[in-house]
C-alpha cells in the first residue's frame, strides 16, 4: 500500500498539466486591470487636452475681435461643445471682461451659459487674472465639462474639468459687447 501510494504521489508531483491554467488565472484579473487603467489614463489625459486646446481657441478668436455679440458667442459655446469629448452634463462657459481702473477690478459686460450666472465684479475669482495696467482690460473665459471616462462601467468613472484662460484684446484695449 505504500508503494502505491508512493507512486501516486511521485506521479502526482511531476504532472505539471494545467499549471499554465492556473498561472493565467492567478495573472488574468492583474492584466485586465492594468488594461483598463491604462485606457481611463489616457483618456483622462486626452479630455484634458481637448479641454484646454477648445478653450484657448476659442479665448484666441475671441480677442482678436473689436466687439461681440450674444449670438457669435453662442457660437463659441457650440464650437467648444464639438471640440470637446462627449458629456453627460450640459458644458458650462463663461466669458467676461474685466478691466482695470485705479488699482481695482471692474467687470465691463460678462456672459454665461445657464447654469452658471453672469460674473459680477465682487465674484471675480483670486488669482485668476494676471497682472494688468491702469485702463487696460482682459477676457476671462471659464469653462466646466463632466467627462465620462471607460471605468464608468465600475460605477465611478467621471471627471470634472474646470479650465480659465485669460487673454489681453489684439487690437483694441477692451472688446465691446453688443445686443
Amino acid at each position: 500500500m505504500s508503494k502505491v501510494l508512493q507512486t501516486t504521489r511521485r506521479s502526482f508531483a511531476n504532472d505539471d498539466g494545467g499549471v499554465s491554467a492556473i498561472e493565467f488565472s492567478f495573472i488574468a484579473p492583474v492584466l485586465i486591470l492594468l488594461f483598463l487603467g491604462s485606457a481611463t489614463l489616457f483618456f483622462s489625459f486626452q479630455s484634458a487636452q481637448k479641454c484646454e486646446k477648445g478653450i484657448f481657441t476659442v479665448a484666441d478668436i475671441i480677442s482678436r475681435r473689436s466687439e461681440v455679440n450674444d449670438d457669435f458667442l453662442k457660437k463659441m459655446y457650440a464650437m467648444f461643445e464639438h471640440m470637446i469629448p462627449p458629456t453627460k452634463e450640459p458644458v458650462k462657459l463663461r466669458v467676461t471682461s474685466v478691466s482695470k481702473a485705479s488699482g481695482k477690478y471692474k467687470v465691463d459686460w460678462s456672459y454665461a451659459v445657464a447654469p452658471w450666472p453672469k460674473l459680477a465684479t465682487a465674484a471675480i475669482p483670486p488669482g485668476a487674472l494676471p497682472e494688468i495696467a491702469d485702463g487696460d482690460s482682459v477676457v476671462l473665459i471659464e469653462t466646466e465639462a463632466v467627462i465620462s471616462l471607460p471605468s464608468a462601467i465600475f460605477g465611478s468613472g467621471e471627471i470634472k474639468r474646470e479650465n480659465q484662460t485669460a487673454v489681453r484684446p489684439r487690437f483694441v484695449s477692451a472688446i465691446a459687447k453688443t445686443g
